[in-house]
Formats: C-alpha cells, structure tokens, sequence
C-alpha cells in the first residue's frame, strides 16, 4: 500500500486545557466550524476545527501536556481577505510583534501568562504575503495568500 491512497493530510494541535484554547478560537475566529469529543461536555478531550467548505482539511487539537505543539498554514483567497482578516485580529486586540520565534515547545496552559503572538502581515520573497500568529497554547498558524501579479 503507497500514500497514492492517503485521502487528506490533516495537521493536529496539542494544549494542555482544550478548553481555554478552544475559547481562543471561537473568540478570534468566529468562522471556524468547531466540534468536539465528546460532545457533551464540558471538558472534551478532542476537537475538530474547520476553516470553511474551501478549505481542504481540519485542524485537529487533542489535549496532551507533553507533546510537542502543532503548526499548519491557512491559504486566503486573496491579499485583500488575508488583509481584512489581520486587520480584525487587531482590532480585536491581538498586537503584532516583531518576528514570531516558534520552537514547537508545549506552552503553559497559564492563563495569566498569555502565550500568543501575531507577527507583521509582511510580503515575502516566495511571493506570498502572510503573517504568523501563535496561538495561546504554542500552536501556530501561517495565514498567507499569493501576491498578485
């Protein structure tokens, strides 16, 4: 059996409270389609985040303190929605910094000691504009969209 058989590449998180970086989630990004496992509680162990009906796969999270933290990259389908969407993360209070440093690390699950962190919406060299953003639990995210010819 070949991977010419695999149907998806599906990225997964870890954190050490699901709970609380699922919070994160639905407050900065109301469009993503969350799920959880089980459904019926207050404190899952799993969950499924869908970026939207273009988006090819779903971020899974699973709660585990030692694991090494996830990334994965997001495509907008043009500068100006990537730029919208930095946008509404700063005016929702998210600051950007310099250059995001991402280790991969497991993060504190301390709430009092905000983990994220939001790098400037830059164009790169490859020919993408993007931005970094670590999520409160040391998880990242590269938003980009091509440039425009």
């Amino acid at each position: 059996m070949s991977l010419s058989h695999a149907v998806k590449i599906i990225p997964f998180f870890t954190s050490p409270h699901l709970t609380s970086l699922l919070d994160f989630y639905r407050s900065y990004f109301p469009d993503f389609q969350i799920s959880t496992h089980p459904a019926d509680t207050a404190e899952p162990t799993f969950a499924s985040i869908a970026a939207g009906p273009g988006a090819a796969a779903n971020i899974y999270i699973l709660q585990d303190e030692k694991r090494a933290r996830g990334s994965c990259m997001i495509m907008m389908s043009t500068v100006s929605a990537l730029d919208d969407l930095y946008g509404r993360l700063v005016g929702q209070g998210l600051r950007p910094s310099g250059a995001v440093d991402w280790t991969g690390t497991p993060q504190s699950a301390d709430e009092s000691r905000p983990q994220t962190a939001m790098g400037p919406a830059e164009d790169k060299t490859w020919g993408y504009r993007q931005f970094d953003l670590i999520d409160p639990h040391g998880n990242m995210i590269v938003f980009f969209a091509f440039l425009e010819e």
